[in-house]
């Protein structure tokens, strides 16, 4: 049974999509997309914009429950100091052709961290493989994010962001998930499986040799996962890839992807960001974590003797070779100032650039000109600020040099559009 909060949550977002659908003739980006087949889905997926983060934490800690976000009998081991996230991976970059890092599907600063990396890695990096990318022809367009309403999650705008940033720096995106699993068959002998891969005239064969079986459906997908990532790295030799995904998928522990991938011999560095997330009871959190809550960055903690990353007494449910701390998220007129992650990005106050100014609760959705003028209401916005009913300035992040239309709708349907630029 769905919780109460959720029931609640899922029935406003749902009469503010249909609200938004209406009023935007059917076009213009909303929330009804994500409502497929699980409710919980498409509150994973309204959480993920940035808008939402309060309510993605809230959620996340009261009514999951924080007893199954972090384990208080995990202590770090020594003595230990904080270390800039994105320096310390992009360091590690150097020894590895494989990266592969997950996120929270509803943390959109987890995908702000993966954008950053994107960036700081090209082009030493050249391919970029997508956690629910599936329909490159869906979901990218005239080389361009574009709305794919099969799958949700790319429609997002910080995902979007990497997406956008990947094709701007020359990155390949290829999908490496496949719903199609009418290529692959299994077979079980004593502890060998044995899956046949046979599509379009490729035959190809792999064999894994597992102590215990455990061929349900879930352990199936991780192991097409990993053996269509093997057969990338194979056709792309000595290039560098930067693999995305969700979740355990990134755990080295039995039955997840990266735990094939090891026996598929692919050498990598895995990176969560999930165990170790921000908390709203740092109190219940590693002491490591509470005497860094002012931190604006994520962060790793490195063993103060030796610079080498810190151990911890009892293993996190993910297994992975980093962990990347989020601390608690500071808000600069209701949006997370996490938003600002590079001296290109300007704060600017919106509402002050329509001339009635009213402050009544707006909708405002931010489109990159270029993209809109291509792909119209298939664009993906670069930004979704819904207005509280106590805000009266509306903070939006632009990037320098950029055109951007701006659509306000207010309560009375009305709709506004401007266009806007920051060049100093």
């Amino acid at each position: 049974n769905m919780p109460t909060i959720y029931k609640t949550l899922f029935l406003m977002l749902l009469c503010f999509n249909l609200s938004a659908q209406s009023s935007f003739r059917d076009k213009i980006y909303n929330f009804k997309d994500s409502i497929i087949l699980n409710p919980y889905y498409s509150i994973e997926q309204a959480l993920s914009v940035s808008g939402y983060n309060k309510e993605s934490v809230i959620i996340d800690q009261e009514e999951i429950g924080a007893q199954h976000l972090f384990d208080t009998r995990i202590k770090c081991i020594g003595n230990s100091f904080t270390y800039n996230a994105i320096k310390y991976i992009s360091s590690k970059s150097k020894n590895t052709n494989v990266i592969l890092i997950n996120e929270a599907h509803n943390k959109p600063n987890h995908r702000l961290l993966l954008n950053q990396l994107i960036i700081e890695l090209a082009p030493n990096y050249q391919f970029y493989l997508p956690e629910s990318f599936i329909d490159y022809d869906c979901q990218i367009s005239q080389g361009m994010p574009k709305v794919c309403p099969k799958y949700t999650f790319t429609n997002e705008p910080n995902f979007a962001k990497c997406l956008r940033s990947a094709l701007t720096l020359g990155y390949k995106i290829l999908p490496y998930e496949n719903y199609n699993d009418s290529c692959f068959t299994f077979f079980e002998s004593d502890s060998l499986i044995k899956i046949v891969y046979r599509c379009n005239d490729v035959h190809d064969t792999f064999r894994l040799l597992l102590k215990k079986f455990n061929l349900d459906q879930y352990a199936q997908r991780e192991i097409i996962q990993a053996i269509n990532i093997k057969r990338i790295i194979n056709k792309f030799q000595n290039k560098k890839f930067i693999i995305h995904c969700g979740y355990a998928h990134v755990s080295r522990k039995e039955f997840n992807m990266a735990f094939y991938l090891k026996m598929l011999d692919i050498h990598f560095i895995s990176i969560d960001q999930t165990y170790f997330n921000e908390s709203i009871f740092p109190i219940k959190y590693l002491n490591e974590y509470q005497d860094h809550i002012d931190l604006n960055y994520p962060y790793l903690l490195l063993n103060r003797k030796d610079s080498t990353l810190s151990q911890f007494t009892k293993s996190p449910p993910i297994l992975a070779d980093i962990y990347v701390f989020h601390p608690p998220t500071k808000y600069l007129n209701n949006r997370p100032v996490w938003l600002k992650y590079n001296k290109s990005i300007i704060p600017c106050q919106i509402h002050q650039l329509f001339q009635d100014n009213n402050s009544v609760k707006n909708l405002y959705l931010i489109y990159i000109a270029k993209e809109f003028n291509a792909l119209g209401y298939n664009s993906i916005p670069y930004d979704i600020i819904e207005q509280n009913k106590s805000s009266t300035k509306i903070m939006g992040y632009f990037e320098k040099h950029i055109l951007y239309y701006i659509f306000r709708r207010s309560l009375d349907n009305k709709i506004n559009k401007i266009e806007f630029k920051v060049d100093f």
